[in-house]
């Protein structure tokens, strides 16, 4: 019988004092005439001692794996998102048809001492074009940021505010015509929450969503955090 639990897998190419975690699995065609389609995995690695409240400290970079006999393997000519955490991605089919990688992060900025969370978007046609330096979009003060295309072309976007009615955190949820909209901070701000039968001192986000076409319906797996004492 299989191991429910699953299992560690070994990662290739990290330091000895690295961690390789929170992964998202990048389903990729035609990379390079390499294969017709490859498993990509985008993983955050980080120092065992980072911490994002000591700048001196706090390393998190995102990397790119391919799985090779139980073991990730770092997958050449791809590029590293230094100082960015919590990688996700989803396929977007454009006005021309050709399917565009809209690639996610966090990046911590400073205000003096003071950091603030902000996700970055990143539009490619493969992940070996994205560019770290070149954001499409910023939205800040939110993680947990998430799309889904629908079949009619259209998107749904996925919030997390954590401040005003939404503290500490809510899914906030909106359908919008086309990606070029997200870069208006309105648009992402002035989204409707969802409601959900919570207490006010859980805090919820999406992992991901996306729509099967088998139900007809979107699917959306998040996580619910509550507070213990006055940590999360």
């Amino acid at each position: 019988m299989a191991n429910p639990m699953g299992r560690l897998l070994e990662t290739l190419g990290i330091g000895a004092e690295e961690i390789a975690y929170n992964p998202a699995v990048i389903v990729q065609k035609n990379v390079n005439k390499i294969a017709d389609e490859l498993n990509i995995i985008a993983v955050r690695v980080e120092s065992l001692n980072s911490n994002w409240l000591n700048p001196k400290l706090y390393d998190p970079h995102i990397m790119f794996f391919t799985l090779q006999n139980d073991r990730l393997v770092p997958i050449p000519e791809t590029p590293v998102f230094r100082q960015y955490e919590d990688p996700w991605a989803t396929w977007l089919v454009g006005k021309d048809t050709e399917p565009q990688l809209l690639f996610g992060g966090v990046k911590i900025y400073r205000s003096g001492n003071e950091p603030i969370v902000t996700t970055q978007l990143f539009l490619s046609p493969s992940v070996q074009e994205l560019n770290p330096d070149r954001p499409f979009a910023e939205i800040r003060e939110m993680k947990d940021v998430r799309f889904a295309q629908l079949p009619n072309g259209q998107l749904a976007v996925f919030t997390r505010p954590i401040t005003g009615n939404a503290y500490p955190g809510r899914i906030g949820f909106k359908i919008i015509n086309d990606i070029e909209e997200i870069r208006n901070s309105e648009t992402v701000r002035n989204i409707k929450l969802l409601k959900f039968d919570l207490n006010s001192f859980c805090k919820i986000g999406t992992n991901e969503a996306f729509f099967v076409k088998e139900t007809g319906f979107l699917h959306v797996f998040g996580h619910i955090a509550f507070v213990d004492g006055d940590r999360f």
